[in-house]
């Protein structure tokens, strides 16, 4: 309804002052609220007093909201119907209903009294206290005691290490009155001493002091040199807001980073371009795999390429076709029939975010026997350096051959029992089954394998198995939170015949789930989620060798190049990776 609602006061030379101002409402609320549309200035009157509907015909329904009612025409009433002419009040203020003009539904004037404070009854601002002591007066006293306790006592201890102490164990105000807010967790146990971070009054913690503790904060940006001089600029308490518990000191908000990233950018000390990146969901690159690449002079280098790149392959040297292993009719092994599945060799390691290596001896070994003399079937070379391998053969048959065996061998018997045909013997068999072994039914199997012969000696190189440890190492991934998917549900191993291929799910798998900060229908993930922040250094472990396993992991850390040279030869290097998303 349209409401025409005039203020009624009287002026100082006893006149009127009206202010009219016309509505549109529901209904007309009364009462001392500042939200009500008739505002009665008392005491006596409730917030929410009453309220005027309409009831048709020009009539209205008054419904009090308070047990005190409401007087209508001089009568005290909780609900009645009103119509122009009617008078209601609430204390010393009186609201008379009038007829209203054409263009609205409800006129009423609403007559204040003449001094709000008299009519409830309070005494006057300047009122006479003891003499000279009004009410003002007492305010400012009091106002001083106030501040002179709430912060020059806690001032007193600040700039008086002395008292310090003193001030914090005894029941008078300290500094503990200015505490902003909760400390987060981390900061609990020095969080009784402000000046471990507070050194300055009235000034935020300093990067100085907070570098005091952080000297080596990972995952963090490097804050011992300022290499990423973009950063530079900005304080810790920039991004890193203490006093709001555990919800500010690390900063989870999706625009911490995008406020930055949503377009393409360069970085110091590195020629490639960030890709513009703002939200997982709608606004982001497709992953980019690590990948271990040698090239013709053995040099190793780290290739980052993107899932959805042409040709992409896994230049891993290892023959291992993963629909095989998966064959549900299961494959053949030395006891039978085994049914594989992705477990019996992928296991996430200790701390369940990472994927442990893969070594013969645990997953290979049962089915791969590395046996090779059908009269002596327990018998097994080692896997792991071909030299060795050598090495055992000519034992196993220069001991054959002393202990009078050797003439039973079909192929090249042994002639003479002497010493050093036995020898010759034996080196002739070592040779002969290292050639089985190295090249067909064994390491060939699954390795690439070349034979170098000279004049003295003859020997096999195997290609160690050169797989990533981390294909994602700008990034963080954790198996464990996980569990609840199949491993099917994200590697397509079954469709999969060559270890070339490289079975990591793009980014449109990872949104059939995940979506940006805001997402209502998926797990909203933000950049944190995924990423660490700004750190220079990757993290990931420590490289790791199976042992006597043949396979070198690679993964993406300074030590890598120690291992390569102990693989592949002292001229082998190995390059930085490029530093981009």
């Amino acid at each position: 309804m349209r409401c025409l609602i005039t203020t009624v006061k009287q002026s100082v030379k006893g006149g009127e002052i009206r202010k009219p101002r016309s509505l549109d409402c529901i209904e007309l609320s009364i009462g001392r609220g500042a939200d009500q549309i008739l505002h009665v200035p008392d005491m006596q009157a409730a917030l929410e007093h009453a309220r005027i509907r309409p009831a048709g015909k020009k009539k209205f329904r008054l419904q009090a909201l308070t047990p005190a009612g409401i007087l209508h025409n001089d009568r005290r009433v909780q609900r009645a119907l009103v119509k122009p002419g009617d008078e209601l009040q609430i204390a010393g203020t009186r609201i008379v209903l009038l007829a209203p003009d054409a263009a609205h539904d409800l006129a009423a004037d609403i007559h204040l009294p003449d001094d709000a404070a008299t009519a409830t009854g309070a005494p006057p601002a300047r009122s006479v206290l003891r003499g000279k002591l009004t009410r003002r007066r007492l305010s400012w006293l009091l106002f001083l005691l106030v501040l002179l306790i709430g912060m020059g006592l806690p001032l007193l201890g600040f700039y008086v290490p002395e008292l310090r102490a003193t001030l914090r164990d005894s029941p008078v105000p300290d500094d503990s009155l200015w505490l902003a807010g909760p400390l987060s967790s981390a900061h609990q146990y020095f969080g009784s001493d402000c000046n471990v971070c507070h050194q300055q009054a009235f000034r935020p913690a300093s990067d100085e002091t907070c570098k005091t503790c952080h000297t080596d904060a990972h995952p963090h940006a490097r804050i011992t040199d300022q290499s990423q001089p973009e950063l530079a600029a900005e304080d810790c308490e920039s991004c890193h807001r203490e006093h709001n518990g555990d919800i500010g000191i690390i900063p989870r908000n999706q625009s911490l980073c995008s406020d930055c990233h949503q377009e393409s950018m360069g970085h110091s000390g590195q020629t490639d371009t960030l890709a513009a990146v703002s939200d997982f969901g709608v606004d982001h690159p497709q992953f980019k795999a690590s990948l271990i690449r040698f090239d013709a002079t053995g040099v190793a280098e780290t290739e980052r390429v993107a899932l959805d790149a042409e040709g992409l392959r896994e230049e891993s040297m290892l023959t291992f076709p993963h629909d095989a292993h998966l064959d549900p009719a299961g494959i053949e092994a030395p006891d039978g029939e085994v049914v594989m599945e992705c477990i019996d060799c992928h296991r996430t390691d200790a701390g369940g975010r990472l994927m442990a290596p893969i070594n013969f001896e645990n997953h290979c070994g049962a089915c791969h026997q590395l046996n090779f003399d059908p009269s002596h079937p327990d018998r097994m070379v080692p896997h792991g350096k071909p030299a060795e391998v050598v090495d055992v053969l000519t034992e196993f048959y220069s001991e054959l051959g002393l202990r009078g065996a050797g003439r039973e061998v079909e192929i090249d018997p042994l002639e003479s029992s002497d010493p050093a045909q036995v020898l010759m013997w034996a080196r002739r068999q070592a040779l002969r089954t290292g050639d089985a072994l190295f090249q067909d039914r064994a390491c060939g199997e699954c390795h690439q394998v070349s034979r170098q012969d000279s004049e003295n000696r003859v020997s096999w190189e195997v290609e160690p198995a050169r797989v990533a440890g981390i294909w994602f190492p700008k990034a963080q991934f954790d198996h464990a939170s996980h569990t609840a998917m199949k491993c099917l549900d994200c590697h397509a191993a079954l469709d999969s015949d060559s270890s070339e291929d490289v079975l990591l799910p793009g980014i449109e798998t990872c949104r059939e789930c995940h979506a940006g900060e805001q997402s209502e229908n998926r797990l909203a993930s933000a950049c944190i989620s995924c990423h660490r922040f700004h750190n220079p250094e990757p993290m990931a472990p420590a490289a790791a060798l199976g042992a006597n396993s043949g396979v070198l992991y690679l993964w993406d850390r300074p030590d890598v190049e120690r291992i390569i040279r102990q693989r592949r030869g002292p001229e082998t290097r190995r390059r930085r990776p490029g530093q981009d998303h």
